[in-house]
């Protein structure tokens, strides 16, 4: 699972996620560091864009 599009989906409302063992640490580390409206925020930002790859980089910009 990666981090950034898990919290654009908590941001669109999902309240689980299902995930590798392996993506378990990263994907709570990210969770744990960011704040829901700012998931929310993202969230309606991907919903707006107009292609995979800006969707992911608006993804992104939680990790950073």
């Amino acid at each position: 699972a990666d981090p950034a599009w898990a919290l654009a989906a908590l941001g669109l409302g999902v309240t689980e996620l299902s995930m590798g063992a392996g993506s378990l640490a990263d994907v709570y580390a990210a969770v744990q560091a960011a704040t829901i409206d700012d998931c929310r925020a993202v969230g309606q930002r991907v919903l707006r864009a107009e292609d995979a790859s800006q969707a992911r980089s608006i993804a992104q910009e939680l990790l950073q």
